[in-house]
């Protein structure tokens, strides 16, 4: 009886632990994505991490776009920023684009920045409106050449940015397993005495 009770005690709290692990936060600007970009060869938009690994990051384009050169990084692209996390994308097509498996570490309350390097395209590309962003925490800007030089706190691109723990590595998954193991050994050892 005794080890039951343990059995369904261990059992209540990994569930509780996986779903804590498994809990997002999402940043939804969805409403932001109304007009074409048009002329401007780079765009950047600002975000306040709500704390957590930024997921995914989906976003709305005009028409298809040839190359995206796609940045993450700490602070205000346009104040120049540290990149955390970079890729390609080619041959995007017009409507909703999603980039997922960022796992980029955030801290909750800092700012960070998404650059959108159109690589010299000119045509209708990210879509953006009047911001939406809650009291301004984020903004649209826009630029040439990889550089975004004019900020305008009054307007926002459309995104949509998923947060959630950071996805341990897999020694540390392995370390978490052999060590819960080993103290439940331990611990049946000890009841059958």
């Amino acid at each position: 009886m005794h080890t039951r009770k343990l059995s369904l005690a261990v059992t209540a709290l990994l569930v509780v632990f996986l779903a804590l692990a498994a809990s997002a936060t999402v940043i939804d600007q969805s409403a932001d994505a109304v007009n074409n970009t048009l002329g401007w060869t780079s765009v950047g938009q600002t975000f306040v991490s709500p704390g957590g690994a930024l997921n995914s990051w989906q976003f709305w384009l005009g028409s298809t776009v040839p190359t995206i050169s796609f940045y993450v990084c700490a602070g205000d692209v346009q104040a120049g920023c540290s990149s955390l996390y970079s890729t390609t994308l080619t041959n995007v097509g017009g409507g909703s684009v999603t980039v997922s498996g960022l796992s980029v570490g955030t801290t909750a309350g800092n700012l960070y920045s998404v650059l959108y390097d159109l690589n010299g395209y000119g045509g209708p590309s990210v879509l953006w409106n009047t911001n939406s962003y809650p009291g301004q925490a984020g903004w649209g800007e826009w630029g040439y050449n990889g550089v975004v030089s004019w900020p305008d706190h009054s307007l926002g691109t459309g995104f949509i940015a998923t947060f959630g723990p950071t996805t341990p590595e897999p020694g540390t998954l392995a370390l978490l397993g052999s060590g819960m193991l080993a103290g439940l050994g331990m611990l049946r050892r000890k009841m059958l005495l």
